[in-house]
């Protein structure tokens, strides 16, 4: 099974810090840790979208959000019938995606992956784990990303994927790559 999704990539520096907190929900038991990248996928895609698209849609996004912040933990079922993704709920505005694309309610951004049926055992590792800490961060980037099954393994968490080259968001507040205030 192969998919195609359009998702927010948060900048490396960020990335570091979920990597944190994802080795300890991997030490708290949550065997899916690190089975999904550390981006929130917000539209399955028939195809991936070109690279006007990603950028009109990174202009809309920066518009909409000067910084993006989490929520509480949330559960995310990703593809629909599939596993379920969990971590922080983003503030993400819904997208205006090319024809085909099927946006996803309430994009999460990933901190473990649980296998369809697993949720009581994942529950139960989250009520060991320590508590989500609020996240705020400002550079992301959206790629198109190719997500497939790979039948073996551990089984429901056994995944290949690759991630698209990055659009930027364009920087807070700036038009053009200039600050309001900047009079060149």
């Amino acid at each position: 099974m192969q998919i195609h999704f359009t998702a927010l990539l948060p900048h490396r520096d960020f990335r570091r810090l979920l990597r944190g907190f994802r080795r300890r929900l991997f030490a708290a038991g949550l065997w899916g840790a690190y089975s999904f990248p550390e981006l929130a996928p917000f539209a399955l895609a028939p195809r991936p979208w070109t690279r006007d698209e990603l950028g009109a849609a990174a202009r809309f996004l920066r518009a909409q959000c000067g910084v993006f912040q989490s929520g509480g933990g949330r559960f995310s079922t990703f593809p629909p019938g599939g596993p379920l993704l969990w971590g922080p709920e983003l503030n993400l505005p819904p997208l205006p995606s090319p024809a085909g694309s099927i946006p996803l309610e309430a994009p999460v951004l990933c901190a473990a992956l649980i296998p369809a049926g697993g949720g009581d055992a994942a529950r139960a590792a989250l009520d060991r784990a320590p508590p989500l800490p609020a996240f705020r961060f400002k550079a992301a980037a959206l790629v198109n990303v190719r997500w497939e099954s790979l039948g073996q393994g551990s089984g429901a968490c056994s995944f290949s994927w690759r991630i698209g080259r990055p659009c930027w968001l364009p920087a807070p507040h700036t038009e053009r790559g200039r600050a309001p205030h900047d009079e060149r």
